[in-house]
């Protein structure tokens, strides 16, 4: 009929194969955070103390902080009002 697609048959059965240890990505990440980026979910009126150590203790640790905020400019924090 037009407008409807065709039935299609598949060239062979499909195989179930075991999962393959080398391509876990999950079985081969290293316990660190180095290296990573964080996302970071906040709104206006989130603490300027939590943004300030949270970003502090991730670079220490090697990562970076990613701010999402609903807002293309960021959240407004709490005490100073800039931008997250």
């Amino acid at each position: 009929m037009e407008g409807e697609a065709d039935q299609i048959a598949p060239g062979r059965e499909p195989t179930d194969m075991a999962a393959s240890p080398a391509l876990s990505l999950i079985k081969k990440a290293q316990p660190t955070r180095q290296g990573r980026k964080i996302g970071w979910l906040v709104t206006d009126g989130v603490d300027d103390a939590q943004v300030h150590m949270l970003r502090k203790e991730v670079e220490k640790e090697g990562a970076a902080i990613a701010v999402i905020a609903p807002k293309a400019a960021g959240a407004r924090l709490y005490r100073s009002g800039k931008a997250a």
